[in-house]
């Protein structure tokens, strides 16, 4: 279906330097502005005002997906329960040391070693039905862990 794409978006301070309040994440060359909720608000309003049906991206990690879990889902069911486990699973972890944990390769799917999936994920406009059952199949099926560091 027709979508907005978000192919790169940079919501930067160039100017401001890291801080224990605002830590560097993996990727990031300088701190967030804390305004994507609000973006997300604005690119939705931009879909719409274009006939299209949604917003999509391919985050890159896992801490540019965390905060947009509320209103964009993977577009494969399988995808987004193993999402929904991932998160369940790391939930113990604050956020920094989750992603941390990923890019270091200790985050483990059952005994395999589990590296970030950047799939689409979308922000539908009008609500869709999705794959219940093979979410939750999938989301059943995946434990998480993280192995300490060396």
């Amino acid at each position: 279906e027709p979508v907005l794409y978000i192919h790169w978006l940079s919501l930067r301070n160039p100017h401001a330097k890291f801080s224990d309040r605002r830590p560097q994440l993996p990727g990031q060359s300088a701190p967030g502005l804390g305004v994507a909720r609000e973006m997300v608000e604005v690119l939705g309003r931009v879909a719409s005002r274009l006939g299209l049906r949604g917003v999509a991206y391919r985050p890159a990690y896992f801490h540019t997906a965390y905060p947009a879990r509320h209103r964009f889902r993977f577009v494969e069911p399988e995808r987004q329960g193993r999402f929904l486990a991932l998160v369940r699973d790391l939930a113990p972890l604050p956020l920094l040391d989750a992603s941390i944990a990923l890019q270091e390769g200790r985050v483990r799917l059952g005994r395999s070693p589990y590296q970030w999936e950047a799939d689409e994920m979308v922000y539908w406009l009008v609500p869709r039905p999705e794959d219940q059952q093979v979410v939750k199949q999938s989301l059943a099926e995946c434990q998480f862990s993280v192995e300490p560091r060396a």
